[in-house]
């Protein structure tokens, strides 16, 4: 174990959170605490209603560093046969499934929206890596889903394929998708990992990041 004093631990965590907030990712706690210093509401009200939506599933959460859908949760038992799911408030979730829970579950807030991690890369005039979604649907026609239904779920994505997303569309430009995050879904849905390189097989500039995002799988 790091032998870290304490201004050194605060310092990682620190970055830790900075990390994840760069990739749009938040633990139930670190979204509570931004939506407490963003509106009037209390950090502790926001995390149990956080927590409470993640164990019912209306809220999709990750395990830490994972980008597989955390199902299985921590139960208590209060009767014989009869249990319930409990969040931690670690879990981790997404900036756009957390903009969504604001607006369904809290439409009178006065709060900000989470940020857009591909807006932030622009404005510090980074490129934004993706491509468009007919790109999309023509790379994984087949899998999944075929053409035209890739592209009616592109269109109204689940919150696992808004993970996905690279940069938001307007009137004007399409949505960006990134495609290694694309596979990296269609493997957690129980897709091979053989047919998904085939795709990368066309799909130049994306090879490498589709290798380095699966590696553990391929130990």
């Amino acid at each position: 174990m790091d032998n870290l004093n304490e201004a050194e631990l605060k310092a990682r965590h620190e970055q830790q959170a900075q990390d994840r907030r760069d990739a749009g990712r938040y633990t139930l706690e670190d979204a509570a605490r931004f939506v407490a210093e963003n509106s009037n509401a209390s950090a502790d009200s926001i995390l149990e209603k956080l927590k409470k939506a993640a164990a019912t599933d209306r809220l999709t959460v990750y395990e830490q560093g994972s980008n597989e859908v955390l199902k299985n949760m921590p139960r208590m038992y209060v009767a014989h046969g009869k249990s319930f799911r409990f969040a931690l408030g670690d879990e981790e979730a997404y900036w756009s499934a957390l903009n969504d829970w604001l607006e369904k579950y809290e439409p009178r807030l006065d709060c900000k929206e989470f940020p857009n991690p591909a807006d932030t890369y622009a404005a510090k005039g980074e490129a934004v890596r993706g491509i468009p979604k007919r790109e999309i649907m023509a790379a994984f026609q087949g899998i999944k889903w075929d053409y035209d239904h890739w592209g009616k779920n592109l269109a109204t994505p689940s919150d696992a394929l808004k993970a996905c997303r690279a940069a938001m569309g307007n009137k004007r430009t399409s949505a960006l998708w990134n495609p290694a995050d694309i596979a990296l879904y269609l493997l957690d849905e129980g897709v091979q990992l053989k047919k998904l390189d085939a795709v990368f097989n066309d799909l130049t500039g994306w090879a490498d990041e589709w290798r380095e995002k699966t590696a553990l799988q391929r130990n």
